[in-house]
């Protein structure tokens, strides 16, 4: 669910940084272009935002994922260490 809500976050505020950003930069670029031609960057602009989104909500899943399997480890390694140790008072 968390992740959920991330990517929605994440999405909406690339996607109206974009409108704003690069279309102003855009308009900077070719001031003297045709409205109607220049809507057919709104699609890149949505599709930069859904990239970023996703991106963002992958790493999250990652780093989820990665702490997970170092919890794991951490708890491995105070096992073993504890079997070797009780092997060492047996001599």
């Amino acid at each position: 669910m968390r992740e959920a809500v991330i990517s929605i976050i994440s999405f909406c505020v690339f996607y109206f940084s974009n409108f704003v950003f690069l279309s102003g930069l855009g308009a900077l670029m070719k001031p003297e272009g045709d409205p109607f031609i220049n809507s057919y960057l709104n699609p890149v602009y949505s599709g930069i935002a859904a990239l970023a989104a996703i991106i963002i909500v992958c790493t999250c899943i990652v780093v989820k994922k990665l702490n997970e399997v170092l919890k794991e480890l951490k708890n491995e390694s105070k096992t073993v260490g504890n079997k070797t140790d009780e092997g060492n008072t047996d001599e």
